[in-house]
């Protein structure tokens, strides 16, 4: 008996090293994070605002969508319209934090204020490229429309830095 050998897909072995060293980037963000916290009275400065409202509830809503909308366009025959959702809600989330650091900064959340304010705004600006990448993937794909290896990675690439965000979540604003 012998066991069916199934070829990797072009490009997918690239994708996963790319991903798990994009990992380590994020980890290493939130250790240096960690670290500056634990113990360092001096870490926020008097009168820094906290992240976190009802906005970040509702960006954290538009990328749980958008790994949704991404893995049903794995699945779809016309992946176009799902894709395309996705690029709008990773569109909406890059948008909405925008926002929130706009409404921080005249908060008097400033970089270099801090260095909450500085690894804040490195650690969720990081994050938020990686989005609008993602969203633009999801977006060049949605033109190709068509079921195939392309799809499959860019849902893999969004869902993984849509993943990410919950580690930022719960380490930098939950904190």
């Amino acid at each position: 008996m012998t066991a069916a050998v199934v070829p990797a897909l072009p490009g997918r072995t690239g994708l996963w090293v790319f991903l798990a060293s994009d990992l380590f980037s994020f980890l290493s963000l939130l250790f240096i994070w960690a670290f500056l916290r634990a113990g360092n009275e001096a870490f926020r400065a008097e009168g820094d605002p906290s992240p976190g409202s009802a906005l970040t509830a509702g960006l954290t809503a538009a990328l749980v969508l958008s790994s949704l909308a991404t893995w049903r366009a794995t699945r779809a025959a016309r992946p176009g319209g799902w894709l395309l959702l996705s690029a709008v809600l990773g569109a909406l989330f890059v948008a909405g934090q925008g926002v929130e650091w706009a409404g921080l900064s005249l908060d008097g959340l400033e970089l270099g204020r801090s260095q909450y304010a500085s690894t804040f705004f490195l650690v969720t600006g990081f994050h938020g490229l990686h989005v609008a990448v993602g969203a633009l993937l999801a977006a060049g794909a949605a033109v190709r429309s068509a079921q195939s290896d392309a799809v499959r990675s860019v849902a893999l690439y969004c869902q993984f830095v849509d993943a990410v965000w919950l580690l930022i979540l719960a380490t930098v604003y939950a904190a």
